[in-house]
């Protein structure tokens, strides 16, 4: 049967994916259209993987993770205003702007962590007011960011918050004092073995199996843990839980990088004072201090992770409208440099004021895609149609 068709060649790299790309076009009348993909799997090429085109082109860079979610966007839209919002996205303006701030925070990262290796010397490699302006320059900026975008309301982009932590953290207790669930806690490790959920406003929040625990008693144990872990690296926010009394647990949880919230547990049981001393020293930015047991710290808490869960309060004036996953991780970023700026203005030393601009940086650069593990990318593509 004769079909008639058209092939037409992009070459590298003025393709949408920055690869040789070959289209193919023909009627668009479904029979023919099977016929010819039959024939092309035939001669060995294979149907594309949902969102594979978009996702070579971010590889390849050709679209930022910005650009990547708007096509997403447009693709879903359903109304003008939808599609006009996303083109915006689309189109580069807000990642122009992220990309020059990202720059200037590197620098400044760079020249902070460097000055440390001096800072018992007689050498000013960065002066702490030049450090300062520096750090508001960019928490200005980050705000006029954020003020200028509010969430982009979609079904498919409803927010999960997931409890990571080490066994017997105080995971299930934080879980029960947040959503008022009834999960069985225990001074026993590894009591929860179950993928538990609760609401929190427009939030979902789940409780599992401790993490990063390869010395798991039993082989149901192991597969409750590794259960936990891949339904963790889905999760929109990590609750990063660390132990009071066994602090130094949390370290595998900071080593991964993504929007998160860190929370010392047990805080009645060491006593404020040395709790906050814990906080302090946390390789994550801005941790909140609770007591599950007592209550105490956690509707501070709980305020925070509502706030999260709807992505700000700007009004539909606003310019951008940006997934909630990506604006929560843009207030991130202001925080942290809030953080940083107080650190200097303080004089608590330049480390400090490291670790917090390293945050930022870590923050916008899982906004952009320039620092994003292989699992997030893989749950955002597999939200596209086949193909594109």
């Amino acid at each position: 049967m004769f079909v008639p068709c058209q092939a037409w060649s992009m070459p590298a790299p003025r393709s949408y994916t920055r690869e040789d790309v070959v289209e193919f076009h023909l009627p668009g009348c479904p029979p023919l259209v099977r016929r010819m993909v039959d024939r092309l799997i035939s001669a060995g090429a294979r149907p594309a993987e949902p969102g594979e085109f978009t996702r070579r082109a971010f590889v390849n860079g050709r679209l930022d993770l910005i650009q990547a979610e708007a096509v997403l966007a447009v693709i879903r839209a359903s109304s003008d205003e939808e599609m006009r919002t996303a083109g915006l996205l689309l189109e580069g303006t807000f990642s122009r702007r992220l990309h020059e701030m990202e720059d200037r925070l590197l620098s400044l990262c760079a020249d902070l962590e460097a000055s440390i290796d001096f800072v018992d010397q007689d050498i000013d490699l960065l002066p702490t007011g030049e450090a300062l302006r520096r750090v508001s320059d960019l928490r200005a900026e980050s705000a006029r960011l954020l003020a200028e975008s509010r969430v982009m309301e979609f079904g498919w982009d409803a927010p999960t918050a997931f409890l990571v932590g080490p066994p017997n953290a105080g995971k299930s207790t934080l879980f029960n004092a947040l959503v008022g669930g009834r999960s069985l806690t225990s001074d026993i490790p590894g009591t929860t073995r179950d993928l538990l959920e609760g609401r929190l406003g427009a939030l979902k929040i789940v409780d599992a199996p401790g993490l990063f625990d390869r010395r798991a008693p039993t082989d149901l144990d192991r597969i409750a843990a590794q259960r936990a872990e891949r339904a963790a690296r889905q999760a929109d926010l990590w609750i990063v839980v660390v132990d009071a009394l066994a602090p130094e647990r949390v370290a595998a949880a900071a080593a991964w990088t993504r929007s998160s919230v860190p929370v010392v547990t047990k805080a009645d049981l060491v006593g404020w004072d040395e709790a906050r001393r814990i906080a302090s020293r946390l390789p994550l930015a801005d941790p909140e201090i609770v007591s599950g047991t007592t209550g105490e710290g956690v509707d501070a808490l709980r305020r925070r992770l509502a706030e999260w869960g709807k992505g700000g309060s700007a009004g539909s004036e606003a310019r951008f409208a940006l997934p909630r996953r990506q604006r929560a991780l843009l207030r991130e970023a202001v925080r942290s440099l809030d953080a940083a700026a107080g650190a200097l203005r303080a004089d608590r030393g330049v480390e400090l004021a490291a670790l917090d601009a390293r945050a930022a940086m870590q923050a916008l650069g899982a906004l952009s895609g320039r620092q994003v593990d292989e699992d997030l990318l893989t749950r955002l593509f597999e939200r596209f149609c086949i193909g594109k």
